[in-house]
Parts: structure tokens; C-alpha cells; sequence
């Protein structure tokens, strides 16, 4: 009764690109969302060895790219890399209560004029971990196991190497940027606004509220379960700073880049192999802004529950979705038949789950990205900013308001964000090479968190 091809559901289809806001380097960097750690709290004290519910089969690389954990693509893996002395180790994790004062100060790095100490890589590395629980959540129990030392848990995409020794490499990576950028805000001046000097100053309360509502003493009780044994808040605030700092320096830097059409037209026909790989071209029309509200046929079978078993669709079940359809559209015409009318009957009636929170809208929608008679109604000539439809594909029959032509096409969009993706990193690769780092692998010690437990 409907087309071969199907609208793709909404995790399906990809993220629609943003037009007016720029791609930042903010995963490269590894900055810390100081906000993230006060989110994890249950799944570390609570919630973090519960059996999770789902497709065992999930591969430990499906995560989108910008969840990944967060760090350098080729961190230094040898002890004879300038940038380290001493000997690397198959484990640096060592017990809490066998950790010194002494040895929590061990300086395990050094970046500029800045030492990281033994308790400060702990935030750092920690922070790399709680990082892959945030994105993965309950999935993260099937490559990495909570109750096993991450020394002995091979990483998924390296099985050479341990999940121990690409959290350190990331964390030393992460200091390294961090600091490097720093550095450079200092020397230019930089300032944190007064948000984030207000977030700042309300840390400290903010974490003994934490340590309160758990049940502990104090809020470096609270950090202690999270870091290790000396962590406190004098030397967790200094870390926030840092990241606070980093991140707002780095998105100054970010913001001053400067280019014109011509320059994103240049760098797309200089990587015109690899885009035309991705099936960039760049005769494809402007991608648009549309709505649609979404009305599946019923089968006649369908039980009061909802549960439709093993009911086929009939031809009159297609036709009363139709004439629903059909209903919905004139109800929206005889009244203020405006978009914003539009997107309240969306949320009210579709049955597109991946729309229904946004009125039925899909942004970014570029030629062939959408099922064929539901792009060939969005890509009509002459299609102009407020017209209607209805479209049949396999999903059922979609009520269409078209909500604009946007600025630039797909190839645009995709090479814009990668020119700036370039530029970005070679900001980013500027500070880090004036700013050395050198790692002290004999000096290296890891503690323990309440998250491996």
C-alpha cells in the first residue's frame, strides 16, 4: 500500500547540521563539564553496577564520535618519547590506603611553569572514565567491567593495551592541553566571565551540598570517593578553574576565525575526492526546514491495548489514515493556519516520535536524505515557505509544511564545518607545541575511585 523506501526513524537519520553556530574543537580538547560529575553521583554511589537492559551485541565504537571519551587521538605510548622519562608501567593504580602524602605529591607531569601532581592527575583521569559513563550509561558494562581492575581490562579498539593506559594517556594528553591553554589566556589577558567566577566561588558549597544529601561529613569526603584519597576542594576548585578557563579562552580563539564562501568553496575542491566520497556535489540545491505530522494506519485487528499482533494493514485501513490526514489538514487551514498553529497540531497528532517534540520539524534536510516522494515534495521547484501536503510513503501518510530554504547546501554545510574542524586544530596544535609537556612515568601514581568498587 505504500512506497518501498521509508522515512527513516529520527535515530536513523542524521543529525541535522547547525547553520549559525561553529563546529567547536571542544572534544578534542577534553575540557571537563564540571556539571557532569554532580550527575554521576547515583551511578557511582547507587546505581553503577546494575545489569543493564539491552542488546548485548553493542559494539563498544557505536557511541557518535563527539561522545567518545575525550583526549588525544596519538597520546606519547613510549618511554622514549622526548616528551617523558622513565620507564612505562603495565599498572600505576595503587591501593588507597597503601598512598602516602609523599606520594600523592610526586610531580607526574609538567607542562610550562604548571607541576601535576599525583592527586591532580586523579581528577583528570577519573574524569576521562566518568566521561564514557556519561555517555554510554548501563551500555558501558559490555567492554568495561566495573568490579575488575582497568589495568587488566583490555580497550576495545586496542586489545595490546589496557583501559589503565589509555585513560592515563588521554588524562596526561587532556592536563597538557589544558594547561597549555592556560598559559596562553594568562599571557593574552583572558578572563573568565562573571558566570562561570560565580560558579567558581559557589563550588565549594555546592560540592558539601553534594556530600550532604550522600550522608558524608564534607565535601572533600564527597571528592575523596570520587579521586582518591587527597583529593580536596582547594586543588578540585584549581582544576575547575583551569578547565573553565581553557574552555573559555579556546572558544574566544575559536570565535575570532575568519572566512568568507570563497574560502569553503576553495576547501571543498581541495578535498574534493574525499567529499564526493561522502556523495557531495555541488550542484545540489539549498537544504530546507520542514514540518510534517506523521498519521500511520491502524489494523482493523488492533486490540484495546494497542497490540495489533500479526494484523495486516487493509486498504481501508490506509484509506481512513488518509482521511485522517486529510481531516487534520483542514482543521489546521480553518483555523490560523500558521505555522506556529502547525507545530501544536504536530506535537498533538503525529506519530513520528523523532519530531513530535519539535512540532514536526526537521531541520537541515539536504536532497536523498529523506525517503524518495517525501524529499521529491520538499525539493519541488518553486516550493516556497508555507505550503502544504500530504505525502504517502511506507510509514503512512505525512501532512507537509514547508518551513524555508536555508542559506547554503549540504556540500556547504559539510565543508564549512570541516574547514573550521582544520582550522581549529591547528589552533589548538599552535599552543600545545609552544607549550611542551613531559610526563613522569617513575613518578606516576593512580588512585582509586569509588567507581571500581
Amino acid at each position: 500500500a505504500g512506497p518501498a523506501e521509508a522515512l527513516p526513524d529520527a535515530a536513523e537519520r542524521p543529525a541535522p547540521p547547525k547553520r549559525k553556530e561553529r563546529v567547536w574543537l571542544f572534544a578534542v580538547l577534553g575540557i571537563v563539564v564540571v556539571a557532569a560529575v554532580a550527575a554521576l553521583i547515583f551511578w557511582l554511589f547507587q546505581g553503577g553496577k546494575k545489569d543493564p537492559g539491552a542488546d548485548p551485541d553493542l559494539p563498544a565504537s557505536s557511541a557518535p564520535a563527539e561522545e567518545q571519551t575525550p583526549g588525544a587521538d596519538t597520546p606519547p605510548d613510549s618511554p622514549s618519547d622526548p616528551s617523558s622519562t622513565g620507564e612505562k608501567s603495565d599498572t600505576y593504580t595503587v591501593p588507597n590506603d597503601e598512598i602516602t602524602a609523599e606520594m600523592a605529591s610526586r610531580v607526574a607531569a609538567t607542562c610550562g611553569v604548571r607541576q601535576l601532581s599525583n592527586t591532580e592527575l586523579s581528577y583528570y583521569y577519573w574524569n576521562q572514565f566518568y566521561s564514557w559513563a556519561n555517555a554510554y550509561g548501563d551500555y558501558l558494562s559490555y567492554f568495561l567491567d566495573v568490579n575488575t581492575p582497568l589495568s587488566e581490562q583490555s580497550y576495545p579498539d586496542d586489545p595490546e593495551r589496557s583501559w589503565e593506559s589509555f585513560l592515563l594517556d588521554a588524562a596526561l594528553e587532556t592536563f597538557h592541553q589544558t594547561i597549555a591553554i592556560v598559559e596562553a589566556a594568562e599571557q593574552a589577558g583572558f578572563a573568565i566571565d562573571s558566570e562561570n567566577a560565580d560558579y567558581l566561588a559557589l563550588l565549594p558549597d555546592t560540592l558539601a551540598g553534594n556530600a550532604e544529601r550522600l550522608g558524608m561529613d564534607s565535601a572533600d569526603e564527597f571528592l575523596q570517593g570520587l579521586y582518591g584519597p587527597y583529593a580536596d576542594v582547594e586543588s578540585y576548585t584549581q582544576f575547575v578553574r583551569d578547565s573553565l578557563v581553557s574552555y573559555g579562552y579556546l572558544n574566544q580563539l575559536f570565535a575570532a576565525i575568519e572566512y568568507s564562501p570563497e574560502d569553503i568553496s576553495a576547501w571543498f575542491d581541495e578535498n574534493q575526492a574525499r567529499f564526493e566520497d561522502m556523495g557531495l556535489r555541488k550542484d545540489e540545491p539549498n537544504m530546507v526546514d520542514v514540518r510534517h505530522i506523521l498519521i500511520k494506519p491502524s489494523p482493523t485487528g488492533e486490540t484495546e491495548d494497542g497490540e495489533s499482533g500479526d494484523a495486516e494493514l487493509t486498504d481501508q485501513d490506509w484509506a481512513a489514515a488518509k482521511q485522517r490526514a486529510s481531516d487534520l489538514l483542514a482543521q489546521w487551514q480553518s483555523g490560523e493556519a500558521t505555522e506556529d498553529a502547525f507545530a501544536l497540531l504536530a506535537s498533538e497528532n503525529t506519530d513520528d516520535p523523532g519530531s513530535q517534540g519539535t512540532g514536526g520539524l526537521y531541520e537541515g534536510v539536504y536532497p536523498g536524505e529523506m525517503v524518495a516522494a517525501f524529499n521529491d515534495w520538499c525539493f519541488e521547484e518553486n516550493r516556497q515557505p508555507g505550503d502544504t501536503g500530504i505525502v504517502e510513503t511506507e510509514y503512512g501518510y505525512h501532512i507537509m509544511y514547508f518551513s524555508a530554504t536555508l542559506d547554503h547546501a549540504h556540500w556547504y554545510e559539510t565543508a564549512e564545518q570541516d574547514y573550521l574542524a582544520s582550522r581549529q586544530q591547528d589552533i589548538l596544535d599552535s599552543l600545545t607545541a609552544d607549550r611542551p609537556m613531559q610526563a613522569n612515568y617513575d613518578s606516576i601514581i593512580l588512585m582509586e575511585s569509588n567507581a571500581m568498587q
